[in-house]
């Protein structure tokens, strides 16, 4: 019974993963890009001309449907030095997606976030939860679902190994426990990472305001500076229930912001 009990937990844990689009992390794919336009619009960059190189990106982008994290990076490049704040950001957040680890990604997005007029406010954590995020902010989706995976299947040959060989004793139930602990703790940030692509968003209008109700004659709450990280809640037609890192929730337009999750 106590098997049983423990792989319909292990089940939950995988479960709660299956909301996730396999468009969130490529990394390790191969992606057909178009090396000719890649090398026009690095070009363009090099020489100076910006916004012909965002355009090659963009059109990069759509030609392939699916790109890697170093096109994203050259397009927030591309957009911070055509002094395009919001949409870098948007840039910068998406190739944080595929190369959350990369360290030249990393200096630029924190150089961008000193040109905001207003920082992100700060956001509440529990110690645990800032732990398993900053433990895994370095690493892709994909490779968090292979550890996952592994440790998943390595506990079922666990058990069934224990219980053909009846060495269900307490050790063995100790490292069982250990094992789903193991699990839990890369299962939960991993959830939190596709919950998060999902919903969150970029403030891409220099000043946007947040208002009480979706509409233009409702009191204004609290504004929004280009480049600040928000979270959807729902969308009312033209309007965006959006939720700021302190909590805070308001009604915003939907041009000013824009999506992280890669289109």
């Amino acid at each position: 019974m106590k098997v049983f009990v423990l792989l319909l937990i292990m089940l939950f844990q995988c479960g709660i993963l299956t909301n996730a689009d396999p468009r969130d992390d490529n990394v390790g794919q191969t992606v057909a890009i178009s090396p000719e336009l890649f090398e026009k619009a690095s070009a363009k960059y090099l020489e100076g001309d910006y916004d012909s190189a965002i355009s090659l990106y963009e059109k990069l982008i759509l030609e392939t449907g699916r790109v890697s994290g170093n096109i994203y990076y050259n397009l927030g490049n591309s957009q911070l030095s055509a002094g395009k704040l919001g949409p870098a950001m948007v840039s910068y957040e998406r190739a944080r997606i595929f190369i959350p680890g990369d360290s030249d990604l990393k200096a630029n997005h924190r150089y961008a976030k000193t040109l905001m007029k207003q920082q992100d406010p700060f956001e509440e954590k529990t110690l645990l939860g800032t732990v398993l995020r900053d433990l895994f902010a370095g690493i892709p989706i994909r490779s968090m679902y292979m550890i996952l995976l592994l440790l998943y299947y390595g506990l079922i040959v666990f058990i069934l190994t224990a219980k053909i060989y009846r060495k269900a004793g307490f050790w063995a139930n100790l490292a069982i426990i250990v094992w789903v602990l193991a699990i839990t703790g890369v299962a939960v940030p991993l959830r939190d990472k596709v919950r998060d692509i999902e919903t969150a968003a970029i403030v891409t209008a220099q000043l946007t305001d947040a208002r009480y109700e979706p509409s233009r004659a409702a009191m204004i709450h609290f504004p929004l500076y280009e480049g600040m990280r928000i979270n959807i809640l729902r969308k009312d037609g033209s309007w965006y229930r959006i939720r700021r890192p302190d909590g805070r929730i308001g009604w915003v337009r939907a041009d000013g912001i824009s999506t992280i999750k890669p289109l």
